[in-house]
């Protein structure tokens, strides 16, 4: 008796767990299968693209310090320019015949003194006319001086290292003592000058780097150092950003040019994810995707960055970690229970 008691318990038990076995395989038949992919946080870079133009910090303007015709001009607008070099020149014949006029005074006045000194030693000369030969030397020595200065100052040459900005005047025109024959820009000192949105501005602190190319030089690129930026806006609501940039002998710059500039952004870790493009829901303006939680998928609201060739995005809202649904987000709902299948790799 006992064993037949026993058998009937092994079989209620057997039927129990058969049945429980079929309802978890019918339940598991009726969740919907999803695709899934543990998105990961990494810092990243935010490129932001605009214009900016190149202004002077540092100009000067050059001329001759005597008057006289401009003999030749020996640079042109646009070209770069080192410290001692010669810019113009003047036409220096009247200069020399009057330096070697008084050149040769001077010598004559030379000998005569040193006769004189000779005289006045042996007290056969008045105090009074040696004086007045030596203080008549020293005068025709400061004129000498003065004559050899005037030769130099027929040459002009460039006082930095710079870049030409403008040329005032011609060759063989007649120019004043002061009059402007070339304007130039110290090349180490040239600014640029950015103007942008104040979002951009208060991300100056994640500022990685910036690079400025122009059309006139393509294949070039030009490094930027960030100065500083305004803290008034200007009269189109954008706030100005200026970078340092140098000119070289190869690409000069000048003030004035345009220039189109990459600013590159650290954006920090947990702020910025990348996801597969196919796993976002618009609605109704908005952008949503779905992760899985606790064997649910809950509809999350996100912020689309950017969109790449490659089927991706960049979102906020997400965090490392996060399990994100890739496969059939049309036909889920917040809050339901769906059954991971693959890892979409």
């Amino acid at each position: 008796m006992e064993g037949i008691i026993r058998y009937i318990m092994i079989g209620i038990v057997l039927i129990a767990v058969i049945a429980c076995s079929s309802d978890i395989v019918k339940k598991e038949d009726t969740l919907r299968r999803v695709k899934y992919k543990i998105v990961e946080a990494e810092a990243s870079v935010k490129v932001e693209n605009c214009y900016g133009v190149i202004k002077e910090q540092e100009q000067m303007k050059l001329s001759f310090r005597k008057p006289g015709p401009v003999l030749r001009l020996f640079k042109k607008e646009g070209e770069y320019v080192k410290k001692g070099e010669v810019l113009a020149s003047m036409d220096d014949r009247d200069y020399k015949l009057k330096f070697q006029a008084t050149k040769y005074k001077y010598g004559q006045l030379s000998s005569e003194v040193g006769r004189l000194k000779a005289l006045y030693r042996s007290h056969n000369l008045a105090d009074n006319d040696y004086e007045k030969a030596i203080s008549g030397l020293q005068q025709l020595k400061v004129m000498l001086e003065n004559d050899k200065n005037a030769l130099k100052d027929m040459t002009l040459r460039a006082p930095f290292d710079g870049v030409v900005q403008k040329v005032i005047v011609h060759e063989g025109e007649l120019v004043s003592a002061g009059m402007t024959v070339y304007s130039l820009v110290r090349s180490n000192a040239l600014r640029v000058r950015v103007s942008v949105p104040y979002s951009i501005v208060l991300k100056s602190a994640q500022l990685k780097s910036a690079i400025a190319t122009s059309s006139y030089y393509k294949g070039h690129s030009f490094p930027l150092s960030f100065i500083g930026s305004t803290i008034k806006p200007e009269s189109n609501n954008l706030y100005a950003m200026w970078f340092s940039i140098k000119s070289t002998n190869k690409v000069p710059l000048v003030s004035g040019m345009n220039l189109q500039i990459a600013l590159k952004f650290d954006v920090p870790a947990d702020t910025y994810i990348r996801i597969p493009l196919c796993s976002c829901i618009h609605e109704n303006s908005h952008s949503y995707v779905f992760c899985y939680r606790d064997g649910k998928v809950l509809k999350r609201t996100i912020e689309l960055l950017d969109l790449y060739r490659d089927g991706y995005a960049s979102v906020y809202g997400l965090s490392g970690g996060d399990t994100l649904i890739t496969a059939g987000v049309h036909s889920l709902e917040d809050q339901m229970n769906v059954l991971l299948i693959q890892e979409d790799k």
